[in-house]
């Protein structure tokens, strides 16, 4: 794969908030999170595990768990439901993070939800990263009492991808030459 290729991944992978009712085969899910799971973590520590919820019940649960205040309704018609759970770290990764007040898990998962969603969309699949939540109620359907980080939503799109609004490269990128 060249950087023309892995530009063009990253264009189409968008939040998609329209699924269609096809559902997600478990075969696709396990090549994703197989995939997936060769991301880089903190001292290698790879404080994350995958909890896929995709049976009708749970998951309208797990639709309802994240549609507070009137937002993300749109989940209802998700197929399927990934939700990122922090696992216990290292502690090699947990002394750095009081040393140096950084949260090294959460880069970490930030780093492999990235690897994630790009690959379901490398896949054909389209992805919603959702952070609003209500925690006990996703921590009781999926029975973990560890932190959820993160839900996505996984299914077939049903929807156009527009263009990407981003600031320009002359923003962001400072050289020190």
């Amino acid at each position: 794969m060249n950087i023309k290729e892995i530009k063009e991944l990253i264009l189409k992978r968008a939040s998609c908030r329209n699924f269609s009712d096809h559902p997600v085969e478990r075969e696709k899910i396990e090549m994703i999170v197989e995939a997936a799971r060769f991301a880089p973590s903190a001292c290698n520590s790879q404080p994350w595990s995958v909890h896929v919820v995709t049976e009708n019940e749970k998951r309208k649960k797990i639709a309802q768990a994240v549609q507070t205040f009137g937002i993300n309704k749109f989940a209802d018609k998700a197929p399927a439901f990934m939700i990122i759970v922090q696992e216990k770290s290292q502690l090699l990764p947990k002394l750095a993070d009081l040393i140096k007040k950084v949260d090294y898990t959460a880069i970490d998962i930030g780093i492999f939800t990235a690897h994630l969603v790009l690959t379901a969309t490398a896949a054909g699949l389209s992805t919603c990263i959702i952070g609003w939540f209500k925690t006990k109620k996703i921590r009781k359907i999926i029975n973990t009492k560890n932190k959820i980080r993160l839900v996505i939503a996984l299914g077939y799109g049903n929807q156009r991808i527009s263009s990407k609004k981003r600031k320009e490269i002359n923003e962001i990128l400072k050289f020190y030459d």
